[in-house]
């Protein structure tokens, strides 16, 4: 599989593999609907609020292709993932839902 990477007007064809390793574009910010829907291979910093961020990266594995890079930075409380807008995207949705402090899931 191969990946196009973007840099001004000149795109650069490469291993899928290898783009995570490439000069790609890095993104802040969790909420999804900010995410385009695209293939463009960027790396996204998604700020975790009330889960472990090292935890939902274990669970989060398992549900992307192997191709996709995904870490947790403990310090700051944040996934990295490298892969494209539409995975990472999918990726901001399930930390979104799963992200919830105690009194938004409890009820009296």
């Amino acid at each position: 599989a191969y990946a196009a990477l973007r840099a001004g007007r000149t795109l650069t064809i490469v291993k899928r593999d290898d783009a995570s390793r490439r000069n790609v574009p890095v993104r802040q910010g969790g909420d999804p609907d900010a995410i385009p829907m695209t293939d463009e291979i960027v790396t996204q910093i998604i700020p975790v609020r009330y889960s472990r961020a090292v935890e939902l990266v274990e669970n989060l594995k398992p549900l992307l292709p192997e191709y996709s890079v995904i870490a947790a930075n403990q310090g700051a409380n944040s996934v990295i993932i490298t892969d494209s807008q539409m995975n990472v995207r999918r990726v901001a949705e399930i930390i979104t839902a799963l992200d919830k402090s105690f009194a938004e899931i409890t009820t009296v």
